[in-house]
């Protein structure tokens, strides 16, 4: 069947509402800033690849910059100048996904592992890298606030990816998607 352009934009629109409410789970659950992080990080990369996978990426990178917006409004970003460097690195954690799928190869095991790991570890260099660049630009001093955005900025981001493209395999793969 082939999907109208109608139809893509706005599963992409129903599949932004419900990242945005799945981000939001953070104001009306009482969880450790530990398990939240994990918890809401592991989602929203679930939505990013289901956006990208079933809307494309025009919808996915729309998602991308629409997150860290809702991110800082929550009060999860603690400075607004991580904005666009959680947009580049979700938006490269989309477009690594997919060029990662569209290579031959459907069963191998490189293959799969860097459909796995790549668009996390993309993702997770990005943000890392651009969050120390701006902070060396804004002349932040070490300590607390630098050391708590570079360490959110690293492992976890490459954790939540991970976990987020395992979950959305599992769930194509149960609805019949692609996977």
């Amino acid at each position: 069947m082939k999907h109208s352009v109608l139809v893509r934009c706005l599963r992409g629109a129903l599949f932004t509402a419900l990242a945005v409410a799945l981000q939001g789970l953070r104001l009306v659950l009482p969880l450790p800033l530990f398990i939240g992080t994990f918890l809401i990080g592991t989602l929203v990369s679930l939505m990013l690849v289901l956006t990208a996978e079933l809307s494309g990426l025009g919808p996915a990178l729309f998602l991308s910059c629409l997150l860290p917006v809702t991110a800082y409004i929550e009060g999860q970003l603690p400075v607004p100048f991580l904005i666009p460097v959680v947009m580049l690195g979700n938006g490269l954690f989309c477009a690594v996904y997919l060029c990662v799928r569209k290579v031959e190869g459907e069963g191998s095991t490189l293959r799969r592992s860097a459909l796995y790991l790549l668009p996390s570890l993309v993702k997770a260099a990005c943000m890392f890298l651009s969050a120390r660049l701006l902070l060396e630009l804004f002349s932040v001093e070490e300590g607390g606030v630098r050391s708590a955005v570079l360490t959110a900025m690293s492992l976890p981001q490459f954790v939540t990816g991970c976990a987020g493209l395992w979950l959305a395999f599992r769930l194509l793969r149960l609805s019949g998607g692609a996977r």
